[in-house]
């Protein structure tokens, strides 16, 4: 497997948040750390992972999303005392703290955050009463009970991103098809983007500055997953033949010169995190000191900068959140 050069990466996998006691792990070799990083980053130095945070009952994390200044992490995940909910670490460290658990959440999965980090959008494909048609929730990084997303019911969105002010979904419209839609913050009603093949499950999501969309599509490449390029309309392969987690979890970098795939290397099953040059379609990846991980999950961006976070829901026992940076 190729690995990441000076030339070709620009995130690096820099700093582990451990999310609960049952998260650690009594085999030092699983344990990520500095000599085992591997990520030589844009300017010649070697990224490392550390363990940052330990405590609380939080395990099995889905997705995470790093605050606007990229002080903070979200993270939708489940608390083994309440149940469901999304929760926030610092980025320095420290016990996870609950956001908001429980009902009425049932599954909820993408998280993203505004441009201002005020409010945080949850997709929950279980939720919405007995058919489990899916809502998308809203609610303040501050706290606070869950409030539905007027228009967004019956989609069964399962990842979201919010680029120029509009959330960008997958799901499946009320009559069964698959595919990425967009509605705005405020809600109404979603506009369909691209449903239906090359698409089969869609899931994690995200947009340049212009309306281009890549999805990556968990099991649509004779049950490999691939990335779907959504231009005016029109979707095509851009990527196939790769191996994802779930949620899936994609991103651009900041120029949109290129996006990062939170996946799985189809060979020994572990966790890789791909880079695609969009213009080149050069394609490379990272794997070391993580590449004992089976569970890559969501991925995203923090608005206006290189910081990303990403997930696995089962590193190191109990689920990691990890965070990269140049």
């Amino acid at each position: 497997m190729p690995k990441l050069s000076a030339d070709a990466l620009r995130a690096g996998l820099v700093l582990g948040l451990l999310l609960s006691a049952n998260a650690c792990s009594s085999n030092p070799q699983n344990q990520p750390d500095a000599g085992d990083s591997g990520a030589v980053l844009g300017n010649g130095q070697v990224g490392t992972i550390t363990s940052a945070a330990q405590g609380g009952d939080v395990s099995s994390p889905f997705d995470a999303t790093p605050s606007s200044d990229a002080t903070s992490v979200y993270f939708t995940a489940i608390s083994l005392s309440q149940g469901p909910g999304v929760f926030s670490v610092t980025a320095n460290g420290g016990t996870p703290a609950i956001v908001f658990a429980g009902d009425p959440f049932v599954s909820p999965f993408g998280i993203a955050i505004t441009d201002d980090g005020k409010t945080l959008y949850v997709a929950d494909v279980g939720a919405e009463g007995a058919t489990d048609t899916g809502r998308i929730w809203v609610l303040s990084t501050s706290g606070g009970a869950p409030t539905a997303l007027a228009g967004a019911d019956g989609y069964k969105a399962k990842s979201l991103e919010i680029v120029n002010g509009q959330i960008y979904f997958t799901g499946s419209d009320p009559t069964g098809n698959v595919g990425a839609f967009t509605i705005p913050l405020a809600g109404g009603t979603p506009t369909a983007l691209a449903t239906g093949a090359p698409m089969v499950d869609p899931s994690g999501i995200t947009a340049d500055k212009n309306g281009n969309v890549y999805v990556v599509d968990a099991i649509g490449d004779s049950n490999h997953a691939q990335v779907v390029e959504i231009k005016a309309g029109v979707a095509s392969v851009l990527l196939p033949g790769i191996g994802c987690g779930y949620p899936a979890g994609i991103a651009l970098v900041q120029d949109e010169s290129a996006i990062l795939i939170s996946g799985i290397d189809p060979g020994p099953g572990t966790d890789v995190v791909y880079r695609l040059e969009l213009a080149s379609q050069e394609l490379t990846t990272v794997s070391k000191g993580i590449d004992t991980f089976n569970e890559s999950a969501g991925l995203h961006r923090a608005h206006g900068q290189d910081v990303y976070a990403w997930a696995d829901s089962r590193a190191n026992g109990g689920g990691t959140v990890f965070l990269l940076s140049k």
